[in-house]
């Protein structure tokens, strides 16, 4: 989850993975041996990356001790411990002839794992980022976020009161076929710009941005043909289901954790009902 609401999209790091089902165990008889020799169903994960982000009402403590306090905690999940240096600069407006500007430099949390695919950052002095590029399941990533939640909590006792809490999902469909037939796969509500133009190839770029209020938290929806070739023509089979979701008000970082489930059912709700068609939930393994 970032909060610049900007389109987030890994070209080089789009997680291809597949997750499979196995059939019976081939050491045990020839019968099941049968049933484990046929190829194992495979289904899609199209996942490019998940992220948490949590926004503290106050800039977070600037010391290098309280760093490598949170890595101890968390370097089972995130053991390579990078820089994470951010050069503030600040204005003060004196009067019209006299402005003042002072540099500070801050030591803020910056964690990965040796694949790159698990990551703790500070992109913003306020925002803690926690992102996952090969997800598997909310289980998994759940255990990530509330191991680090919990020790940020315990490390970092001054920064208690969050501003706001997002959960965010980006999904990039990609499949053989004509780029623009998604008819039977995406919901038509979700297509329908596509019939707009007369000349199809003309097409570069697709998306479509819609934002829901709700009671405490938003949803910001993005969704279409992203194109990573622009400014030309779409040519790849590929969609974006982009799910941003995030609160309105303030809580305690205790309360991180439950926004987070909870902000995960309504975008499983929001992808599975109101977004995808029965052929792709096949390929997800969802039906």
């Amino acid at each position: 989850m970032t909060f610049h609401h900007r389109l987030i999209f890994i070209d080089n790091e789009a997680n291809k993975s597949y997750l499979s089902l196995k059939n019976g165990d081939p050491t045990m008889n020839s019968s099941i041996e049968e049933v484990a020799s046929s190829p194992p169903k495979r289904y899609f994960n199209f996942l490019d990356e998940v992220l948490l982000g949590v926004e503290f009402k106050e800039e977070v403590e600037s010391k290098e001790e309280l760093v490598n306090a949170l890595h101890q905690h968390l370097k089972d999940i995130f053991p390579n411990k990078q820089p994470g240096i951010h050069n503030v600069l600040e204005t003060n407006v004196i009067s019209p002839e006299r402005i003042e500007q002072r540099q500070r430099t801050l030591v803020l949390p910056n964690f990965r794992d040796d694949g790159v695919t698990k990551q703790l950052f500070f992109p913003a002095p306020k925002l803690l980022t926690i992102r996952q590029l090969k997800y598997t399941s909310f289980d998994e990533f759940y255990k990530i976020l509330k191991q680090a939640i919990n020790a940020f909590e315990q490390v970092y006792v001054s920064n208690t009161v969050v501003k706001r809490v997002g959960l965010r999902y980006i999904n990039r469909i990609e499949l053989s076929g004509d780029a623009l037939d998604w008819k039977n796969l995406i919901k038509s509500e979700l297509i329908s710009l596509l019939k707009f133009p007369r000349e199809k190839n003309e097409i570069a770029r697709a998306m479509n941005l819609l934002e829901l209020t709700r009671e405490g938290y938003n949803i910001r929806f993005q969704s279409g043909l992203f194109n990573r070739d622009y400014p030309h023509p779409v040519v790849k089979r590929e969609f974006i289901l982009d799910y941003d979701c995030y609160s309105t008000e303030e809580c305690e970082i205790k309360e991180v954790l439950a926004r987070a489930d909870k902000y995960h059912t309504e975008i499983k709700s929001l992808f599975l009902n109101d977004s995808i068609l029965t052929a792709l939930k096949r390929r997800l393994g969802e039906v």
